[in-house]
Parts: C-alpha cells; sequence; structure tokens
C-alpha cells in the first residue's frame, strides 16, 4: 500500500485505483459499510469514536471488497508497459495550455478548444446516434470530453507536458474523474480511457465544473444546439471565460470588503488584513491580526497550505478565505478540514452577483484556537448549532445567512482563546 501511494505521485492516473486497497484494509473497523466506505457517524461518545481507529483488534486478514478487484485490473491495464514511461513533474515550457468548453444538449453536442498563443479557436459539434442519445446525460457530457482529448491526441496535437483545462456544467463528470469510480459501467469505462490517454500522453488534465449559465456565456451551451454567433463563436477571447486565475477580491473588491465589514465586527482600531500572494508566507507566520485570503482558485490548495501551517506558528489569529468555487478538487476538501467553519454563499445582487460571476462563492473561517479542550470552535457546541443552520440557508436568503455569520463570529470570538504564552510553550516543547 505504501508503495503504491509513492508510485501515485510520479503518476496522478494511478491514484483513485488505490482506493480499493484502503477500503479492504480497514473495512473491519466498526465505523464502515459493507463496501468499506466510513459512515458519518457512529456515537457522540468520543472516547469510543477513538476506540475505532486503535489496531489493537486488528485481523491479521481482512476479506477483499469488490471494489478492490477492479482497482487491481485497472492498475494492471495502466501499468502494462514494460518499463514505466517517462513524465514530466509540470507542465514544459515548450507545451502551450489548452482550454477547452464542452457540452452535451439532447441528441446533440460541442466543443471548443483554445490553446494559448493561437488566433483560433477549434471547434466541433453535431449529433448523437440513437444508442449515445438513450445513454443518460452525464455518459454523454463525459463522452464528448473523452472524445476530443483522444482525437487530439491521435492527430499528434498534445504535445508532451501539455496542460488541458477542460469546463463542464456536469458536476458528474469532474466528480467520477477525480474520484476514479462511478456505479454506472459506460461511465467508469471512460473514466478509464482518459486515465490511458493521460498516463501513455504526458498530459495534465484538470476537468473543471462550472455553471451552466458560463456554458451559455461561452458559447459551448449553443454550439451543442448548433449555434455559431454566442461567446468565443462571436469572437470573444477563450481566457475571459476561464477566470481560474483571478481572485475573489479582484473580481470584485470592494462589494465583498464591505460584505466582510458587514458580517464580521473586529474591535474598534483593527482592520482585516488582505493577503497577497507574495505574503502568504511571511505575514500570518510573523504578525498578529485578522487574515483575510483570497486566493485564485488555481492556487487555492497552496494558499489552504500555508494557512494551516500559520495556525500553528500563531493559534491566537484569525483566518478567512474566500474563493469562487472553481477547481475544487485541489483545496476544498483540505480547507474543510483546516478550518472550522466553511460554506458556499448564496448570490448576492451586490456583493457576488449571478448574472456576472456565474459560480458561487466560497467562505472559510479559522477562529483561534481555545485554551482548554476540545481546542477547536468546530468543536464546541456553538461551532455545530451555528454551522448547522446556515449550511441549509447556503441557497437561500443573503440576508439570513448574513445574521447567522453575526451571532456565529460574535459568539465563537467570545471564547477564551489559547494566550500567547501558552501557545509558545507549547510550540517550543518541554
Amino acid at each position: 500500500m505504501s508503495f503504491l501511494v509513492y508510485v501515485a505521485r510520479v503518476y496522478p492516473a494511478l491514484k483513485p485505483y488505490i482506493k480499493g486497497f484502503y477500503l479492504t484494509l480497514n473495512s473491519w473497523r466498526r465505523d464502515r459499510d459493507d463496501e468499506g466506505w466510513k459512515l458519518i457517524t457512529l456515537s457522540d461518545d468520543r472516547e469510543e469514536e477513538d476506540q475505532m481507529f486503535r489496531d489493537t483488534d486488528a485481523p491479521e486478514f481482512v476479506i477483499p471488497l469488490s471494489r478492490l478487484s477492479e482497482d487491481v485490473s485497472v492498475l494492471e491495464t495502466l501499468t502494462a508497459n514494460d518499463t514505466p514511461p517517462r513524465c514530466f513533474s509540470r507542465p514544459t515550457a515548450v507545451a502551450v495550455a489548452t482550454y477547452g468548453f464542452g457540452d452535451a444538449s439532447g441528441p446533440g453536442f460541442g466543443m471548443s478548444t483554445w490553446s494559448a498563443g493561437d488566433v483560433h479557436v477549434d471547434y466541433r459539434f453535431g449529433t448523437w446516434t440513437p444508442v449515445i442519445t438513450s445513454r443518460p446525460s452525464n455518459y454523454r457530457e463525459f463522452l464528448n470530453m473523452v472524445m476530443e482529448i483522444e482525437m487530439k491526441a491521435e492527430r499528434g496535437e498534445l504535445h508532451k507536458g501539455t496542460e488541458l483545462f477542460l469546463f463542464t456544467d456536469n458536476f458528474t463528470t469532474e466528480a467520477v474523474f477525480y474520484s476514479g469510480n462511478a456505479k454506472s459501467r459506460p461511465l467508469y469505462e471512460l473514466i478509464l480511457r482518459l486515465h490511458k490517454v493521460q498516463m501513455n500522453g504526458d498530459i495534465f488534465v484538470h476537468i473543471i465544473w462550472v455553471s451552466g449559465k458560463r456554458m451559455i456565456a461561452q458559447g459551448a451551451d449553443g454550439l451543442s444546439r448548433g449555434d455559431l454567433t454566442n461567446g468565443v463563436m462571436s469572437g470573444k477571447p477563450m481566457l475571459d471565460f476561464a477566470p481560474l486565475h483571478l481572485s475573489a477580491i479582484q473580481r470584485r473588491e470592494q462589494q465583498l470588503k464591505r460584505l466582510l465589514d458587514s458580517c464580521f465586527q473586529l474591535p474598534p482600531g483593527q482592520t482585516f488584513c488582505y493577503l497577497k500572494p507574495d505574503e502568504w508566507y511571511t505575514l500570518p507566520f510573523d504578525s498578529d491580526g485578522a487574515f483575510v485570503w483570497a486566493p485564485p482558485p488555481a492556487a487555492a490548495d497552496a494558499a489552504v497550505f500555508q494557512c494551516a501551517e500559520a495556525v500553528h506558528v500563531r493559534p491566537w489569529n484569525t483566518h478567512i478565505f474566500l474563493v469562487p468555487t472553481l477547481m475544487t478538487n485541489r483545496w476544498r476538501r483540505t480547507l474543510s478540514k483546516a478550518s472550522d467553519f466553511m460554506m458556499t454563499l448564496p448570490f448576492d445582487k451586490d456583493a457576488w452577483p449571478r448574472e456576472s460571476e456565474f459560480e458561487p462563492l466560497t467562505l472559510a473561517i479559522v477562529f483561534p484556537l481555545l485554551a482548554r479542550e476540545p481546542w477547536r470552535v468546530k468543536r464546541t457546541d456553538i461551532g455545530s448549532e451555528r454551522t448547522r443552520p446556515v449550511l441549509g440557508l447556503q441557497w437561500g436568503s443573503f440576508a439570513h445567512v448574513r445574521d447567522y455569520l453575526r451571532k456565529l463570529w460574535v459568539q465563537a470570538r467570545a471564547l477564551e482563546p489559547m494566550p500567547g504564552s501558552l501557545a509558545r510553550s507549547l510550540l517550543s516543547g518541554p
């Protein structure tokens, strides 16, 4: 198992297919279902919960789960070469990034792609055969992308080290690609086809969910219906519809600053410190205050990592994250673990309007560590009582969400934070 983890760091296409090993090895634990997946909760008793993770009762052998055999079969397919293929650790300077938007509407499909430096946009559109039309929309959406990548690879248009950013309004397409598994067998086979191209072609593939409204504005939705007059098809730049490099503050600075001031009140004389990318590695580690992290989606994983490190160095500080909900597979899971509170904000006509921003905004808060157990705000009664109703309102009224955020902010910051002297003594060790 450990060996496979290291191999997957070199060949990311293998990573989703290690899951079957992990599920099987932990299937004996009491907090697992019949397929090895962890149950949401089993007990409110923390001592009993800790017992689940002790290996004192681990059996010598475990029963293989159904997914293990499928994952082993896929790993054999992806590693069928006599010698390991050489791969790039990062996109090369001679290769160019390629962007593509694909959509499948009813019996039709459309795909437009553009490579950095090109003066034209490549596109294709058409209608499915009756057999494909009868398949679920998830399958047709994913097949549209897989076909495009396979055709470009066959024509030699994907140079070694090329980075592909592929956008779809079907969330399932993004989810199954990064999980490596799907309940539908045809969808599972498409995942494997795409990972084969990625494994053998030394390319970097990113599948990114975007709003259906963005697909309409970009022109992919119309292209799938034979309309060649919208978005990039009318001459607009492709990068205008792929704001992966823009932070929330860059997109709506004044509006979001007013939003934070209305939701979260600091003591007199204090203000939020809005971190710039070159300050992620310095200010949170050597200064005190309330920091706002607003990274671009493409760099959000780096910002989350630095924030988690800064919490250990100065646990009395407060951190707020604002990230457009794009490329979430790179950062959302880690951010949810590092933060005390995280939610998807509802659209607001002033701060974050649906008509122009398309995807919602993700908000996360890391409160100061507490002076005594349970140490984290999210483990207290305040964390559970205030988080649940807010999450239920995240697609509703923004005014109601703002009221709940204020109450959470006031009550959480009223708790006794870890004193600087205690934190420094813990950090310095005995």
